[in-house]
């Protein structure tokens, strides 16, 4: 390919056949036509500037496109779509039908060994190619961490304990600190990171690793490793007030501070009342025991906290993910942050759903399914502009967004993107954005297909 030419003959010819198969015998819909004519300007843009794909393809939309006042402003997505009654049962129906979620309360006081030993082997990764520190990591090192899960000591059935997060931490795959990556110069993808979890959640204690820094544990929807000093033990009783909190205050803000902890969009704080300072909130700490000592503190009265969650809107779902905008993007919550599945799991928890934590997980939950697969580009488009609703999520292999709608005959989405593919000496060159963004649905991925084109699903609760 000449240097400057982002189309070689064979992809100018293509982008022909595609205008004449698909645009030139519908121009008599007029959204249709719309739209074709912006993605033919997309594609001058890209043949003029060189290196402008990125933004020729809506990735990183500004303006007023980029606001939650423009996706939330018709009255129709203010009818609530369930009740807080009908929320819990879709939480009930979502738990019974999804094996990643977990109805805490009635897990049994006690696990037998096979079962356990089972649990501790899921999703730990295969011997490879790692590094930690910009060094290699050794067979004796990836030995060492997978006998610290203790799985010598499990015994025939292991009775369980009840524990609180003390702290914002994180949940790993393996009872190891250090980050494992694929490259000596990652250091954001941490191929042992499993989850961010928010103080004040409950867990079940399963097993405590051969060095007795970790400890495995089961929340509501995912079970990994945890740092022993970011859980504080306690009774069945006392656990049941943070698995079942009856009074509490939802974070509506993208993070918030409250007596010295970070929670994050979606979490929850035990709420013991409210008086002229502000809300009066339950904290939990951890005593010189490591168990349970909570601590009462007021937070302000702001638009950060709502008392219980919010309605289940449309537009509650879209302004609650407007909240984390331009956040980076945080792989298994690395950096305070969100990855694209814990993005739309803490924008639904603002209106009390409990979604799987994984993005092909929460394909599966969802109830009702628009299958996409083998339709062509004016199907999946159609699909888009007429079936889809704002707050619905659109799914791909590896990857969720939040719908948000269409303008001029273009669909919208808000994402936790890591990354996306312009074309570049003939082949196609990553270019990572590590943002929450909101976006148009034809940016590329690594075979050069959009986004539009390797949609797998339309969800909708």
């Amino acid at each position: 390919m000449a240097a400057g030419k982002i189309f070689d003959d064979d992809e100018y010819i293509a982008i022909y056949l595609f205008w004449v198969e698909n645009g030139r015998d519908r121009m008599n819909s007029v959204g249709w036509g719309v739209a074709m004519i912006r993605r033919i300007l997309c594609l001058l843009v890209c043949l003029l500037l060189p290196g402008a794909w990125g933004a020729a393809s809506g990735l990183a939309v500004e303006g007023e496109l980029a606001s939650a006042a423009f996706w939330s402003h018709q009255a129709a997505g203010d009818k609530v779509l369930l009740d807080a009654a009908g929320v819990r049962d879709l939480n009930q129906w979502l738990q019974q039908n999804n094996r990643c979620l977990c109805n805490l309360r009635a897990y049994p006081a006690q696990v037998p060994a096979e079962r356990l030993r089972a649990e501790l082997s899921e999703g730990v990764p295969e011997w490879g190619s790692y590094y930690h520190g910009g060094q290699a990591l050794s067979w004796a090192e990836y030995a060492q961490a997978l006998a610290n899960r203790g799985l010598d000591r499990v015994q025939p059935v292991t009775a369980v304990r009840y524990a609180v997060t003390v702290q914002r931490a994180n949940l790993r795959l393996l009872p190891v600190a250090a980050g494992w990556f694929s490259s000596p110069e990652d250091v954001h993808y941490d191929d042992l990171q499993a989850t961010a979890v928010d103080p004040s959640e409950a867990l079940l204690v399963l097993q405590e690793s051969s060095d007795g820094a970790f400890l495995f544990v089961q929340m509501r929807n995912y079970r990994g490793w945890i740092a022993r000093d970011a859980i504080a033990f306690t009774d069945r009783d006392t656990w049941l007030q943070y698995v079942d909190m009856k009074d509490f205050l939802v974070v509506t803000a993208n993070r918030y501070e409250a007596g010295g902890q970070l929670y994050q969009l979606g979490s929850r704080m035990r709420l013991k009342g409210r008086n002229d300072a502000g809300w009066q909130v339950v904290l939990p700490q951890r005593d010189a025991r490591g168990r349970l000592a909570a601590v009462e503190t007021v937070v302000p009265v702001s638009e950060s906290v709502h008392q219980g969650y919010l309605s289940f809107t449309r537009n509650h779902l879209v302004q609650s993910a407007f909240r984390c905008l331009g956040d980076v993007y945080g792989w298994g919550g690395l950096e305070d942050s969100v990855d694209c599945s814990s993005f739309v799991a803490d924008v639904y928890r603002t209106v009390g759903i409990e979604l799987p934590r994984d993005a092909d997980q929460q394909e599966q939950a969802f109830s009702q399914r628009l299958q996409l697969a083998g339709m062509d580009s004016r199907e999946r488009l159609e699909a888009l502009l007429t079936k889809a609703q704002p707050g619905d999520l659109l799914f791909r292999d590896g990857h969720v967004m939040l719908y948000l709608g269409q303008s001029a005959g273009e669909p919208y989405i808000i994402h936790s993107a890591s990354s996306y593919y312009e074309p570049s000496d003939g082949g196609w060159a990553k270019v990572y954005i590590r943002r929450v963004v909101v976006s148009g649905v034809y940016f590329l991925n690594r075979r050069g297909m959009t986004n539009l084109d390797v949609l797998t699903s339309i969800g909708r609760l």
